[in-house]
């Protein structure tokens, strides 16, 4: 697996003159074949296909043409279809080599997808097609090349939250990346890697929890009021009036008895 992850025939080779199987998964469900077509490493894709890696998956699986349309290695896509790879397999939540191509915005290997019979009506489990995922991304002219001119004027004229929230694709941590080279590298040498995989979990928990601290929250200005006077009275109790200052809405020191009418001094 790590080999193939770095390209290297040269490992692959040894590895496989000592009993390694080019069909055997990881724990992520990925072969070989995958992890090479994830990295763009045509020389090593196109050994492990001599040497028996499945050019399809059975069933609903992430294949190769799916990595390498991910990351837009058009060599690679280019590979894949001339070997009879499946332009329309579907992955574990149905998505299509086309699917990605738009939501990666990958308009060459959309057009080589479509050249080869890549259906463009096709949706995922969350009921998004080519187009949904064109849009919602920003990908106009990837959009207006999959579609009708018909399907791509209602497109352009619908609100933009109806295509959903875009949520653009991260970068690993490096200390979840770190982890992840070590658990391959036991693998691919037969160790266990169970320890690593209690280290992965607990890395991804901590920078979970970090990530999700709230911040602080500023309190709000509260908006500008003039100075004013209020004056209070209460019904059949003259002499009883009250006068208060008000300053930015707070009382600017204790109130004071309003002077009685016709009497000229305060009222105690």
């Amino acid at each position: 697996m790590v080999a193939a992850w770095y390209g290297h025939i040269e490992m692959m080779a040894l590895f496989v003159e000592r009993g390694a199987d080019v069909r055997r998964s990881n724990r992520n469900g990925e072969q070989p074949l995958q992890l090479a077509a994830w990295g763009g490493h045509l020389e090593a894709m196109r050994w492990l296909l001599e040497h028996g890696a499945p050019l399809e998956r059975e069933g609903n699986n992430w294949g190769a043409l799916h990595y390498a349309v991910f990351n837009g290695h058009q060599q690679l896509v280019e590979e894949l279809i001339a070997r009879g790879a499946n332009v329309n397999a579907l992955s574990p939540n149905l998505s299509t080599p086309l699917i990605l191509a738009a939501r990666e915005g990958r308009d060459e290997v959309a057009r080589r997808l479509l050249e080869s019979g890549a259906d463009a009506t096709a949706r995922n489990d969350w009921g998004d097609s080519a187009l949904t995922m064109a849009m919602r991304y920003d990908h106009l002219r990837l959009a207006k090349m999959i579609s009708s001119p018909e399907e791509f004027e209602i497109a352009v004229k619908a609100p933009k939250e109806s295509f959903g929230e875009a949520v653009r694709s991260a970068a690993v941590p490096p200390e979840i990346d770190v982890i992840l080279k070590e658990i391959r590298a036991a693998e691919a040498e037969g160790r266990s890697s169970v320890d690593l995989h209690k280290q992965l979990l607990a890395t991804t928990r901590a920078l979970q929890a970090s990530s999700a601290r709230p911040a602080v929250q500023k309190a709000m200005p509260r908006p500008y009021m003039p100075p004013s006077m209020v004056i209070t009275a209460r019904r059949g109790r003259p002499g009883a009036e009250r006068a208060q200052l008000m300053v930015d809405g707070q009382a600017a020191g204790p109130g004071v008895a309003a002077t009685p009418a016709g009497t000229g001094e305060a009222a105690s």
